[in-house]
């Protein structure tokens, strides 16, 4: 089985996110392919054999493709995504909004997606990427 990860970066040296690049290094014990789409990697030494690390194409979140819709664009990015790659789930990890942006593609693909969001508070997106989740893991009220 297959597992599209879904964070923000990728850099076992960074001050603030480091420990994401634990939980893939970690979550590839357990699949036999991890697909990380990250917005950043950096200082990356050493990559299990079995995760590929893909940096989500800028071209779409940067104006003017940003004011056009760029970020639902990127499920045609996703599509090509997945024939050269094949995933089977999807977790989304801090990052929610991508599964609302990718929920066209998922929904019709029928890929579970799981988010994990820990977070004291609910905003307006988080109740609007609700319905696109099959589940939301926290560690917060």
């Amino acid at each position: 089985m297959n597992l599209l990860l879904i964070n923000f970066v990728m850099d076992p040296q960074s001050q603030v996110l480091a420990w994401q690049t634990k939980v893939a290094f970690s979550l590839a014990r357990y699949f036999d392919k991890v697909i990380v789409v990250t917005h950043q990697q950096k200082n990356i030494e050493t990559i299990p054999g079995n995760v590929i690390i893909i940096t989500i194409p800028s071209f779409f979140l940067k104006a003017p493709m940003r004011w056009m819709g760029g970020k639902y664009c990127l499920n045609l990015w996703l599509w090509q995504l997945h024939r050269q790659h094949h995933f089977d789930r999807c977790f989304v990890h801090m990052n929610f909004e991508w599964a609302l942006w990718f929920a066209p593609f998922f929904k019709i693909k029928k890929i579970p997606v799981i988010v994990w969001y820990a977070h004291g508070s609910v905003t307006k997106l988080l109740k609007k990427t609700l319905p696109y989740t099959d589940k939301i893991l926290t560690s917060t009220k």
